[in-house]
């Protein structure tokens, strides 16, 4: 079978269909080992983007049969969400304290 050749719309849709099944199955996979990694670590996300990292990825990867380029992909991935839960806590907190800066001058003004 050449790519040259006309295919049929059965054929392709079949492809088509095996490759979405093959992807969902890869994220799922990738996304039941960053759990994993998640509880392994304990919520020390910062171990993954320390100087031990190396070695925690070595251990890993030995750990799930992968290739340490996999672990250090899920490490990037698990360090952006966290650091973007990390953000939006810390946007929370900082726009909760300005609330409570306002409401002490506006008392203040109040009381002059």
């Amino acid at each position: 079978m050449s790519w040259g050749n006309f295919q049929n719309q059965d054929i392709v849709n079949r492809r088509a269909g095996g490759r979405r099944r093959i992807n969902a199955e890869r994220k799922a996979r990738a996304w039941e080992r960053r759990e994993k990694i998640k509880e392994l670590i304990g919520g020390q996300f910062l171990l993954l983007g320390s100087g031990y990292a190396w070695g925690l990825e070595i251990a890993l990867a030995q750990y799930f049969g992968v290739h340490r380029s996999t672990i250090s992909r899920d490490k990037e991935a698990l360090l952006a969400e966290w650091r973007k839960d990390r953000n939006e806590k810390n946007w929370k907190l900082e726009r909760k304290l300005l609330r409570a800066k306002i409401r002490q001058v506006l008392k203040k003004r109040q009381g002059v």
